[in-house]
C-alpha cells in the first residue's frame, strides 16, 4: 500500500522541479532577447540554493561519534515536514518571480516578431542562391559564407521558437488556449490557434510571411472574434507584436544560458 505522505512529498517535489524548469527557461529566453535579467537570475539562484540547504538539513544523519550530531538528529522534526515547509516557501517566491516576468511580455513578443521577420527576409534573400547548393557546390562557386549563413538561419529560427515556447509556458507573453485535439495542452500566441486550424500547421516556418499577416487572414477566414477585446485590433503590436519591422542590426547574439 502506498504511503500517502510519500506520495504527497513526491508530488510537491515534481511541481517544484517543473516550476524551476519553466522559470529558468523563461529567464534564459528573455536574456537571449536582450533584456537585463541579472536580478531575476540572482533571485532564481538564491531560491535554488536555499532549497538545496533545506534538503541538506532534512537529510542530516549522525555518522560521527559526536554528541552534537546525535542531539541534532534526535531534536529535528520529521524530515518530510522540513522539506514540505521549505518547498512551500520556495514555491511561493518562485511563482512570484515567474509571474513577474510578464512585465516584459509585450516587448518580448515584439522582439521575437522583429527577429523572425529579419530571419525570414534574409532567408528569402539567400534562398535563390543557396537553397540548392551542397557544401561542395558552395566551395566551387565561391559562396561559402552565404551558404553557411543560409544554413544557420534555420537554427536561429528554431531558437526563437524555443524562446517563445518558454515564455508561453511561463505565461510571460500574451497568449490564448485551444479546445482542439493536439492543441489543448498548451498556450499559444494570440491568433495562432486560428492559423493552426486554417493551415494545419502547428508552428510557423521561416518561409512563412509575418505572423501578424497570417493570423489576421486566418481570423477573417474563420470568422474569429474575441468578445473580450471587441473593438480592439487583435493584431496590433500591443496585442501580439505583429507589424514590427526588422531589427536593423539583425538577430542578436544570444548569451549562454545560466543555471
Amino acid at each position: 500500500m502506498s504511503d500517502p505522505n510519500m506520495m504527497q512529498q513526491r508530488a510537491v517535489i515534481e511541481v517544484s522541479a517543473q516550476d524551476f524548469q519553466e522559470a529558468r527557461n523563461a529567464i534564459n529566453a528573455l536574456d537571449g532577447l536582450g533584456f537585463d535579467m541579472k536580478r531575476e537570475k540572482d533571485e532564481f539562484n538564491a531560491l535554488r540554493a536555499f532549497l538545496g540547504e533545506v534538503a541538506q538539513v532534512s537529510n542530516f544523519r549522525a555518522t560521527e561519534l559526536k554528541i552534537k550530531d546525535v542531539i541534532r538528529e534526535a531534536s529535528e522534526p520529521d524530515p518530510a515536514r522540513i522539506r514540505a515547509v521549505g518547498d512551500r516557501l520556495v514555491s511561493v517566491r518562485l511563482r512570484e518571480l515567474r509571474d513577474g516576468l510578464a512585465v516584459h511580455g509585450e516587448e518580448a513578443a515584439n522582439r521575437i516578431d522583429a527577429e523572425r521577420l529579419a530571419l525570414h527576409q534574409r532567408h528569402e534573400a539567400l534562398r535563390g542562391t543557396c537553397a540548392h547548393l551542397t557544401a561542395d557546390d558552395a566551395i566551387s562557386v565561391g559562396l561559402v559564407d552565404q551558404y553557411r549563413e543560409f544554413r544557420s538561419l534555420a537554427a536561429e529560427w528554431e531558437q526563437l521558437r524555443r524562446d517563445e515556447r518558454a515564455l508561453l509556458n511561463a505565461n510571460a507573453i500574451p497568449s490564448e488556449g485551444a479546445a482542439l485535439d493536439g492543441l489543448a495542452y498548451r498556450r499559444y500566441r494570440k491568433g495562432h490557434v486560428a492559423f493552426a486550424q486554417r493551415s494545419g500547421q502547428l508552428d510557423l516556418h521561416i518561409e512563412d510571411r509575418p505572423a501578424s499577416e497570417l493570423y489576421a487572414e486566418a481570423a477573417r477566414a474563420l470568422g474569429k472574434v474575441d468578445a473580450s477585446v471587441a473593438g480592439v485590433d487583435l493584431f496590433s503590436p500591443k496585442n501580439d507584436g505583429g507589424g514590427i519591422g526588422p531589427d536593423p542590426e539583425g538577430p542578436r547574439e544570444r548569451p549562454r544560458p545560466f543555471g
